[in-house]
């Protein structure tokens, strides 16, 4: 129980930093000042547009498009309407109920036996009743029960709140994910048809040698080999592309037709990588991600759910009141002499529930006590993700600088061959194969680049894209 106090307390600090002791105080673990690897800690905020830093003017309108039409966030968007509307009724509680009634009766009786002559043995008595009230009945909350169902109610609207960040923020992400994965496609398609039709023309020149009988047919089965690979290389590049498009689609809220006759793609390119990160320190963290201030939101939820189970073992006091006109006749209605009215107070103390009312106390109590776990839970993966992502980062960022300088020496090395070729000192499959060569060192260098910026972006996403949890309003 102590170790679920201290997670729960530091749920504190996902929207106000100023209400608990600092994490390093209350969590039940050391979190260092700064990260494992060396970034900017001055505690910066990141753009709540983030992705403006891969200076990309097609992101600048694909992402408010996936906004405006994907469906995650259209439910997201109906589940916080939904949650404003429950706060609404929740709160409607702490005031009076107001009524008004309009009442008409008629009724019927026999009188049986009574000694009226000339009556007969029945006596008929008919009467006519009309009644006008306004009735107002009210709960005193001398327990807090209905503050609490208030309570808990206001901190689901903050969570659906943060929610819907989440999803924008996730969206975002998907969308330059997917915009990246179909340029670098696009790029590995047009190395992929490079390298078949320089695998086609070393084919040509070897078929010709092998008329002339100075090629073997060994070399001529490996040349054919090539090509049916890199045509079989870029069947599937091609397909990969299409597949990317259709994700594009489908965040878009648009049929996924994939590349038809009819899309035209812009020319493929990978931007550089953004050279600043604030990634601020461990303990910001908890106020940087949306998920991690639904996960607190949930939290305060279940455990005003718990208090609002324990008031409901109190009694509860329930005042009504009725005040109104009452006649035989319609007209008199609105005749104050014919006013009535009552009060009541009644007080109910619940005695026997076979153990319902007890139960549903523990059960909230075990609620509040996992949405402390599940807070635990994710601030400690959220640390792991900022964590991997920045040593990746470290990883990446020098095996693309390693293997931007093997295409450099792989691009100079077939100038160096085409020279060799045209001066008449080399051979042209010499050529061929160095020019092969610098394609497939700038095929390696893209899937690193693309795999560094995937990286990038999913920091972006660890370190929550720029949400303020103390300031930040859906949009």
């Amino acid at each position: 129980m102590r170790t679920r106090a201290i997670w729960a307390a530091s749920l504190l600090l996902a929207s106000c930093g100023h209400r608990v002791a600092p994490p390093e105080d209350v969590l039940p673990l050391a979190l260092p000042s700064q990260w494992s690897e060396t970034t900017d800690s001055t505690g910066a905020q990141l753009s709540d547009r983030w992705w403006t830093e891969f200076e990309a003017s097609e992101l600048d309108q694909l992402i408010p498009r996936v906004w405006r039409a994907n469906p995650d966030l259209m439910m997201a968007r109906a589940a916080l309407r939904q949650t404003e509307a429950m706060a609404e009724i929740a709160g409607a509680a702490r005031w009076p109920s107001v009524s008004a009634g309009l009442q008409a009766g008629r009724s019927r009786q026999n009188l049986i036996g009574l000694p009226i002559p000339g009556a007969g043995d029945v006596l008929p008595i008919t009467n006519s009743n009309f009644a006008l009230s306004l009735d107002l009945a009210w709960e005193l909350d001398l327990w807090g029960r209905v503050d609490a169902a208030v309570d808990a109610a206001e901190s689901e609207l903050l969570a659906s709140q943060a929610e819907l960040h989440a999803a924008q923020l996730s969206l975002a992400g998907q969308t330059v994910q997917v915009w990246l994965a179909r340029s670098e496609a696009q790029l590995q398609v047009e190395i992929a048809r490079e390298m078949r039709a320089l695998a086609e023309q070393r084919l040509d020149h070897l078929e010709a040698r092998f008329d002339r009988g100075t090629a073997t047919a060994s070399q001529l089965l490996d040349a054919q080999q090539a090509v049916t690979a890199w045509q079989s290389r870029t069947a599937q590049l091609a397909l990969s592309l299409d597949a990317q498009q259709r994700a594009m689609q489908t965040l878009l809220g648009e049929y996924p037709a994939g590349l038809t006759e009819d899309v035209v793609l812009a020319e493929a390119t990978l931007p550089s990588l953004p050279a600043t990160l604030p990634a601020g320190s461990p303990a910001t963290l908890l106020g940087r991600r949306p998920d991690l201030a639904a996960a607190e939101a949930r939290y305060y939820a279940a455990t005003a759910r718990e208090r609002e189970a324990r008031a409901a073992l109190y009694p509860r006091l329930a005042l009504t009141s009725s005040g109104g006109t009452s006649s035989n006749e319609l007209g008199d209605l609105l005749d104050g002499d014919f006013r009535v009215w009552s009060l009541a107070g009644g007080l109910t103390a619940p005695l026997f529930e076979g153990g319902r009312l007890r139960a549903n106390v523990e059960a909230n109590a075990a609620g509040s006590e996992a949405a402390a776990w599940s807070f635990a839970r994710d601030f400690l993966r959220a640390l792991g993700e900022v964590e991997a992502g920045l040593r990746a980062e470290q990883s990446l960022r020098q095996q693309v600088i390693d293997q931007q300088l093997n295409e450099s020496r792989a691009v100079r090395q077939a100038e160096l061959a085409e020279r060799r070729f045209r001066s008449g000192t080399g051979s042209v499959l010499d050529w061929i194969d160095a020019r092969s060569g610098a394609l497939e060192a700038r095929s390696q260098r893209l899937a690193l680049q693309l795999q560094l910026l995937l990286n990038r972006t999913a920091l972006y996403l660890a370190l929550g894209g720029g949400f303020d949890s103390s300031q930040a309003e859906p949009s």
